[in-house]
């Protein structure tokens, strides 16, 4: 196939010029006095939203797996896709610690923000009830704590000093939601026992109480109670009077007494009366 003429001859091509504007580049400088104010992220809370969670365990695994990916990005070591995707992808208990720590800073940073600078800075002017109730105090970890009267029993130090946690809280209730499925479904008592192995929560009868009445599995398993049965009528021998009063007219009495006697003393040991009722048919 030949096209038109003109396209073999180079001659017959027609001439552009083309037309190039000179733009010149807008450079921003900055005074380096000038201070640069970076937007930080302050709370694992404004990463991740806990509210897309409904188990504490997957909160917990996507919460490790951030911080892997936050650590492989710091890293300026060379790394291998494939041997990381391979050998990476496990999460040990250290790395489930770590989170949990995360989110009990985080949420005790916001919630008990006073309590937290007053343990801090301990002033005698200011000394809030919730501390001097609670004999708080902050561990070497940055988690406030709280002090009781049992430092002297055999319990774990988890339990002789639990973590406090706020009683409204979406993290609160993944932590109650956890111990009542521990539990195997049981009911707010064994639930409550559960989580003061570790945690301290305000009124938590009334927490717990919240979320267990929402669990579905605990609501079909549990229906309403047996109701009472209606008594059938009385039978015909209770209530007629003629069929009564005949039982009582055709019945014999009959009495007799007993003298026990001490035969070696030759005296009356003791006296028995016995009375027969003889009813008739």
């Amino acid at each position: 196939m030949q096209g038109p003429s003109w396209i073999s001859d180079e001659n017959s091509w027609p001439t552009w010029t083309p037309q190039v504007k000179q733009e010149t580049l807008l450079l921003t400088t900055t005074d380096d006095n000038e201070k640069m104010n970076p937007c930080v992220l302050n709370g694992i809370s404004k990463i991740i939203d806990i509210s897309r969670f409904s188990s504490l365990k997957k909160l917990l695994r996507v919460t490790c797996y951030v911080f892997k990916f936050v650590n492989l990005c710091k890293s300026k070591r060379p790394y291998n896709l494939r041997k990381y995707a391979r050998h990476g992808k496990y999460i040990t208990k250290d790395e489930i610690d770590r989170a949990t720590r995360t989110w009990i800073t985080d949420i005790q940073n916001g919630k008990f923000s006073s309590e937290k600078e007053q343990l801090v800075n301990p002033s005698k002017d200011k000394n809030l009830p919730l501390v001097r109730q609670l004999r708080l105090f902050i561990d070497t970890e940055g988690v406030i704590r709280c002090a009781g009267r049992i430092h002297n029993s055999q319990l774990d130090d988890s339990a002789k000093f639990p973590v406090l946690l706020p009683k409204k809280n979406q993290f609160t209730d993944l932590i109650i939601l956890n111990a009542h499925l521990q539990m195997l479904h049981s009911g707010a008592g064994q639930t409550i026992t559960q989580i003061r192995q570790s945690y301290w929560i305000p009124s938590i009868r009334q927490c717990v109480n919240h979320i267990v009445q929402k669990c579905v599995k605990c609501r079909k398993v549990t229906g309403k109670a047996f109701p009472q049965q209606i008594s059938p009528p009385l039978p015909k021998d209770r209530v007629t009077i003629r069929f009564r009063l005949r039982q009582l007219v055709l019945i014999s009495l009959d009495h007799y007494s007993l003298k026990i006697m001490d035969l070696l003393q030759n005296r009356i040991f003791a006296y028995s009366h016995v009375l027969v009722f003889v009813p008739y048919t």
